[in-house]
């Protein structure tokens, strides 16, 4: 018989639900997504951009995504080479981006917004669970985010909006 080396640390074996729990949910929302040619990333990128009123910067994104500047870059010139989105430059600042959803961008993100996976995932729970939920995420983001040197991670306000 095999010790349980889990049940000897209580944070820990929460630590591991807790990843196992987002590894699942990410991988039955990208099986959702492919069919429609993206990934969970390129969603979350559409999402922020329409959000942003088709004005988002790659700065801004990379705030929001929680992702290097130069992943989001990557990110962006494969979504503007299938035609998610387009680059202009701001006409006031020469060297600043903005990013605007293409006509394939805004209805792949509107098919994207659908999110059906993530409601049968999360419908499983009564709203007050939901609440208290959303609520402890919360705080352990806002502990993580302190412990890798993050003051203030951007995050689009308009919660209703997601």
């Amino acid at each position: 018989m095999t010790k349980d080396l889990l049940s000897d640390d209580p944070l820990y074996k929460l630590w591991v639900m807790l990843t196992q729990t987002r590894n699942a949910t990410i991988k039955a929302r990208e099986q959702e997504l492919t069919q429609l040619g993206i990934s969970g990333t390129e969603s979350f990128i559409l999402f922020v951009v329409w959000s942003m009123g088709n004005k988002a910067t790659p700065a801004e994104i990379s705030r929001i995504v929680l992702r290097r500047p130069h992943t989001v870059s990557e990110f962006l010139s494969r979504m503007q080479t299938k035609g998610l989105v387009k680059k202009s430059r701001n006409p006031d600042n020469r060297s600043m981006v903005t990013l605007s959803l293409t006509r394939k961008g805004l209805q792949v993100y509107r098919q994207a917004s659908k999110r059906q996976s993530v409601h049968r995932m999360l419908s499983v729970l009564p709203d007050e669970d939901r609440d208290r939920l959303m609520s402890y995420l919360q705080v352990i983001r806002a502990k993580a985010l302190q412990e890798i040197g993050v003051e203030r991670a951007a995050f689009y306000p308009d919660l209703d909006r997601l």
